[in-house]
């Protein structure tokens, strides 16, 4: 039940910093209201997964808490649902939130393999240094943007390769979090979702 629970930690912790970050984006280039109401849940999140271990099972008032904290995230990952035609600053929030998400989720799968299956571990350190260096790079496009810099032709293509494939990947997003769902239920075996 343990793995099954620490995978769905994993993905919500994901979907979490997702959010945050689009958020953090949005508000940093002027094209929206920053939603402020993101760092509790993190800190909760990321606190249950840190004192994770072969032993632990989340106890009943614990699941219903985090599966409160889904629901918020589900309705909150639909009204941040990428638009095709969204604006730059949108396309870059999307592009962030979603490499920022995904170096997340290497990392808590290596948790999760540090624990459970240490092959796991080792593919997901190896993909957490790649996604560190697509972070990099989209943290940068944004602290330009955010300082009225210009992007080139080169980077606004990369830029809208990257949010063509976030919106080829949303519709994935609802089966993630009812999977996710599933597993902090400890239904699965674990790595569901992961």
């Amino acid at each position: 039940m343990g793995r099954a629970q620490l995978d769905g930690l994993v993905v919500l912790y994901t979907y979490l910093q997702r959010i945050s970050v689009y958020d953090r984006v949005i508000d940093g280039l002027g094209a929206g209201r920053r939603d402020d109401g993101w760092s509790g849940p993190l800190g909760e999140v990321g606190a249950i997964i840190g004192r994770f271990d072969r032993g632990t099972r989340l106890d009943a008032a614990e699941v219903a808490h985090l599966l409160d904290i889904l629901d918020t995230v589900r309705a909150a990952m639909r009204r941040r649902r990428p638009d095709p035609d969204a604006s730059l600053p949108e396309r870059l929030a999307v592009v962030a939130g979603d490499l920022h998400g995904g170096l997340h989720h290497s990392e808590g799968v290596v948790r999760w393999g540090e624990i459970y299956d240490a092959a796991a571990a080792r593919r997901h350190r190896q993909r957490a240094v790649a996604h560190r260096g697509l972070v990099n790079t989209v943290n940068e496009y944004v602290a330009r943007a955010g300082a009225g810099g210009v992007l080139g032709a080169e980077e606004l293509a990369r830029i809208d390769a990257w949010f063509t494939k976030v919106c080829t990947g949303s519709p994935g997003i609802e089966r993630d979090l009812r999977r996710a769902g599933e597993a902090l239920r400890g239904q699965g075996g674990g790595r569901s979702v992961c």
